[in-house]
Formats: C-alpha cells, sequence, structure tokens
C-alpha cells in the first residue's frame, strides 16, 4: 500500500468581526474608508452592474466617481461665493409646529 503525505493544516485567516472592520482593514487607499449602503431600485441595480461589467469596472469605483465628481463640484461653487443651486437652497427653511398645530417657517 503506498502513502501518501499530507502538508501541514492550512491556517484560516482571521475573519473581521463586522463589515465595517472589514472595510477598514483594507489596503490601497491613503485615507480609511467607511461603508455606505443605499437601496436603489433593481432595475437602476440591474443596468449599473451591466454596464460596469462590459466596461470592466467595479461598481463601487464608479459610484465613488461619481459622489467625488458631485460634492467636488458643489464644493468648488461654495467656496467661490456663487449662489448655491435650488437643491441647496430649500434646505435652508426650518419648519416649526406650535401647540395648536399652525406650521410657521423660519
Amino acid at each position: 500500500m503506498k502513502r501518501i503525505s499530507i502538508g501541514d493544516k492550512p491556517t484560516a485567516k482571521s475573519a473581521p468581526s463586522s463589515p465595517d472592520d472589514w472595510v477598514a482593514a483594507r489596503t490601497g487607499s491613503d485615507e480609511p474608508m467607511k461603508r455606505l449602503t443605499i437601496d436603489i431600485p433593481l432595475s437602476m441595480h440591474q443596468r449599473v452592474k451591466s454596464q460596469c461589467a462590459l466596461k470592466g469596472e467595479k461598481m463601487a469605483d464608479v459610484v465613488r466617481e461619481l459622489l467625488d465628481q458631485r460634492f467636488s463640484q458643489e464644493h468648488q461653487v461654495a467656496a467661490s461665493g456663487s449662489e448655491p443651486d435650488a437643491d441647496m437652497r430649500k434646505h435652508d427653511s426650518v419648519t416649526f409646529s406650535n401647540h395648536d398645530g399652525d406650521p410657521t417657517a423660519t
């Protein structure tokens, strides 16, 4: 009978205890990462995923790029002293309600 020697048992890599730990432990970026979870319609997810697959891109990289473009532009507009766009202005007012239900905008 032929004997075959089996090598050492492979060691298990320590798995992070939470998704945030996994994100924080990733390398490849000069800045710490933070996970963002959003809900999007199934049809949008399918379109984004298929377009990314066709181009050989990662969905996360594309979303990061889009977020960077959007918020870098707003940062530049705010720094230049220009008038904020309508989307930003709509968040400037706060609505309060007194005890008899009469809303008062300030």
